[in-house]
């Protein structure tokens, strides 16, 4: 029999958005629900507005959002490929939620790291909200795709490393183990592109990734940044909340 639910998340399911149903869904070692009319509950019993009920140009969205600007671009179905993105889905993220959920420090982050087997190399990281395990899950399905597909995957850059995202002051989800890199020399990347520069127009899209190893890591959680007009196709990152909210939550 299911545990019953805590008496905040049994009202954050009624007639909330699909994306904060979503993010409480995806969250739940941190988010305990939601709070009429504008609050998600923090399970430490902090409260963060949903809204700041501010209107915002797209840099005031990436610099100071709120939890709902994570969602002012949805993710894109897995059937839409080629990717030609004119958006850049999951590239505004609310810093709060990733510090409460995978720490606000190097320190704090540490603690939670833990030893993937990632293609005959150990990687770290974060076993909070099951990143580990998902990871794991990732390389158990890629080893079982024909092996044309495997320069893409098993050669990684990278997983944790505490910064921020080149050219702004904003973290990387590097930062908290939640990210990796893979198969850099098969990778595009925006800021590669002689001419390009934050403050024009992307680039022309560009990717080499095959669907067959974006379809995996999205099985199990993880977002694509070849799915950004700011295109990162070596970046893959845990953001569920923005898969769930493809289709109504369950």
């Amino acid at each position: 029999m299911p545990l019953p639910l805590p008496a905040v998340l049994v009202v954050s399911l009624l007639g909330l958005p699909d994306a904060a149903t979503c993010l409480v869904q995806s969250y739940p070692e941190v988010l305990c629900g939601f709070e009429a009319p504008n609050s998600l509950v923090l399970c430490n019993g902090d409260r963060i507005p949903w809204d700041d009920g501010r209107s915002k140009t797209i840099d005031e969205r990436f610099y100071e959002p709120d939890p709902e600007d994570m969602f002012v671009w949805p993710y894109p179905s897995a059937s839409e490929w080629p990717p030609f993105p004119t958006t850049d889905p999951g590239r505004i993220r609310f810093e709060r939620l990733f510090e409460a959920a995978y720490g606000d420090a190097p320190a704090k982050v540490t603690e939670h790291l833990v030893t993937v087997r990632w293609f005959g190399r150990n990687v770290r990281v974060s076993r909070r909200n099951g990143v580990a395990r998902h990871l794991q899950a990732v390389a158990t399905d890629l080893d079982r795709l024909p092996r044309r597909f495997r320069r893409y995957f098993t050669h990684t850059s990278g997983t944790y490393n505490w910064r921020t995202i080149k050219g702004s002051a904003v973290r990387s989800l590097h930062s908290y183990g939640i990210a990796i890199d893979v198969g850099i020399e098969f990778s595009n990347y925006w800021r590669w592109v002689p001419g390009a520069t934050r403050d024009a127009a992307p680039p022309p899209y560009e990717n080499r990734f095959p669907r067959e190893v974006v379809e995996v890591f999205e099985r199990h959680g993880f977002i694509w940044g070849g799915r950004w007009a700011h295109f990162d196709t070596m970046h893959f990152e845990y953001r569920p909340e923005l898969l769930c909210a493809r289709s109504p939550p369950r």
